[in-house]
C-alpha cells in the first residue's frame, strides 16, 4: 500500500472513531443519563474523550499514536461497562461503544504516521 493510500485509510479511521463517539455522545443525552447523577456524567465525559482525541488527531496532530489510541480504547471501554446491564435502552450506547472500541484496537495495533 502506498505512503498517501495509508495515510487516508488512517483518516477515514479516524473520523470512524469521531462519529463512534459523537454518536455515543448523542445516545447519553436520548436516554436522559444526565438525570442518572454523576454515574451518567462520567459516562458522558468519557464518551466525549475519544472524540476529542480523534478531532485534534485530525485538525492539530499529523499522526495519532499508540498513546491516545490507547485511551480511546480505555474511555469506550468504561462507557461499555457502565451501559451494559439489564436496561434495554442502554444496550445501545454500549453497541456504540463496543464499536469505538473495535476502531480503537484497529488504531492501536497499527498507529497513524505523520505526514512527511
Amino acid at each position: 500500500m502506498c505512503f498517501s493510500a495509508y495515510v487516508a485509510a488512517m483518516r477515514h479511521l479516524k473520523f470512524a472513531i469521531l462519529g463512534a463517539s459523537a454518536l455515543a455522545l448523542l445516545l447519553c443525552f436520548v436516554y436522559k443519563l444526565p438525570s442518572a447523577g454523576a454515574q451518567g456524567w462520567v459516562t458522558i465525559a468519557l464518551a466525549a474523550v475519544p472524540g476529542i482525541i480523534a478531532a485534534v488527531g485530525i485538525k492539530v496532530w499529523r499522526g495519532l499514536g499508540r498513546g491516545p489510541a490507547a485511551g480511546c480504547l480505555v474511555a469506550f471501554l468504561v462507557v461499555g461497562m457502565k451501559t451494559s446491564g439489564d436496561d434495554t435502552d442502554l444496550q445501545n450506547i454500549m453497541m456504540v461503544a463496543f464499536l469505538g472500541m473495535l476502531l480503537s484496537v484497529a488504531l492501536l495495533v497499527k498507529p497513524d504516521r505523520a505526514k512527511t
